[in-house]
């Protein structure tokens, strides 16, 4: 009897785990998949769940190399939003570049929701070379 009753706890506690995990929304992008060698673009996380819960989210800054390769000049945006009182979405945007043309892909940031480990995306990012024919740079001017 406390072998079944045990079973069906575990059985419980292991679906009440599932569904609160549907409920956080992690996501990563870029405004572009694709830029030019040394130009900018705006990589963004957002995290939207259930109102009422501990958050650690990663703390990246303008020394903070997201990959080798690609920079992050500095942090435009925070956010933290509740919509009424049952959802709240957190918002990081921040201004990143690269001066090394590749196919660039994001390693998966970890978010902390009540100490529960969740992983995002790993998005990609093109850095695209810009070609120059030095042969005819008199007709440039």
């Amino acid at each position: 009897m406390k072998k079944a009753i045990y079973i069906v706890s575990l059985f419980l506690m292991l679906c009440t785990s599932v569904a609160n995990g549907q409920n956080v929304v992690l996501n990563v992008e870029f405004d572009s998949t694709a830029m030019c060698i040394g130009r900018q673009t705006r990589m963004k996380l957002d995290l939207e769940l259930d109102a009422g819960h501990n958050v650690i989210m990663p703390e990246l800054d303008s020394d903070t190399v997201l990959v080798p390769g690609i920079e992050i000049l500095k942090a435009v945006e925070s956010k933290s939003l509740v919509n009424n009182g049952k959802r709240e979405k957190y918002m990081q945007e921040y201004l990143v570049t690269s001066f090394d043309s590749t196919l660039y892909k994001i390693p998966p940031y970890k978010v902390y929701v009540d100490s529960v480990e969740y992983i995002s995306n790993s998005p990609e990012l093109y850095v695209y070379n810009v070609n120059i024919n030095t042969a005819k740079m008199d007709s440039i001017s």
